[in-house]
């Protein structure tokens, strides 16, 4: 009998640190993850290569520069205070115009739902602010509107007509058999809210909000280039865009394109955390 207890104790026991490295390196989860890294490190290798051999091709480096001197650029960039404090700014007012354009499109979506009406009188608007183009709009807000205005009320027009659409059919695609099978239990509304309605659009909205805050970041600054908003990466575009500096141009734009990355990654972050929590 104590044989037999000294195995099972052994078998409960916990398995050596090196052989849990082990399980976990051939889990599935390490390996999506290796991939989720390696996919867009193969693509900018990919989107390098093509440039190297587009830069050699035209041998004008006045016209396009080679990677290696855009990097270069880059990184005397990242070396000065200004471009983190405009960086900051123009993040902000992304945010600002994104937070905004949640808000009301999540609230217009509710009542949508629940009133019809509007949804049918909001359709219409929706498609006319998707189908606008962008640079027209912006030069209409440079007269309407203060250069610090600008780009809050760009990016509040682009973001709103794509999210309401998403919250909208998320909210109608909640499966209505499990609304009624709540109701025939007498489940609050608060707890059908909770347990029903929320788990259910927490991924669509989620995501639609992660692709969207790129384009909201995207649209603000060509807002600030063409507004001239004052501490803003906008405004380093055309000073650069002025002096013709292909180079400063392309490291600016690496430096979005890194923005626009990590506030993804801060959504894919959110998407991850809330469905580990149940």
């Amino acid at each position: 009998m104590e044989v037999k207890g000294n195995k099972t104790k052994q078998e409960g026991a916990p398995k050596p640190t090196k052989e849990r490295v082990i399980a976990f390196l051939k889990s599935k989860g390490f390996k999506n993850a290796v991939l989720t890294v390696l996919y867009p490190l193969i693509s900018l290798a990919v989107v390098l290569l093509v440039w190297l051999i587009a830069a050699k091709s035209l041998d004008k480096p006045l016209v396009l520069p080679e990677p290696k001197e855009a990097l270069r650029e880059l990184f005397i960039i990242l070396g000065e205070k200004q471009i983190y404090e405009y960086g900051a700014m123009t993040v902000g007012r992304s945010f600002l115009s994104f937070i905004l354009s949640a808000a009301f499109a999540f609230l217009f979506s509710i009542i949508g739902v629940l009133f019809k009406p509007f949804h049918k009188v909001m359709s219409p608007i929706v498609t006319v602010l998707r189908a606008a183009p962008t640079l027209p709009v912006i030069f209409l807000a440079v007269i309407w509107f203060d250069y610090a205005e600008v780009p809050v009320v760009i990016g509040f027009l682009i973001a709103f007509p794509l999210l309401y659409s998403s919250y909208y059919t998320a909210l109608t695609g909640v499966d209505k058999n499990l609304v009624d099978m709540a109701k025939s239990f007498n489940v609050s509304k608060k707890n059908v809210i909770l347990y029903v309605y929320l788990p259910s659009i927490r991924k669509p909205c989620l995501e639609s909000m992660k692709s969207v805050i790129s384009l909201t970041l995207k649209v603000v600054v060509a807002a600030e280039i063409t507004a001239l908003t004052k501490k803003s990466l906008g405004l380093l575009f055309r000073m650069e865009n002025l002096t013709y500096n292909i180079s400063a141009l392309l490291a600016l734009t690496v430096f979005t394109v890194i923005i626009s990355f990590i506030l993804e990654g801060i959504f894919s972050l959110i998407i991850w955390a809330t469905g580990k929590v149940r």
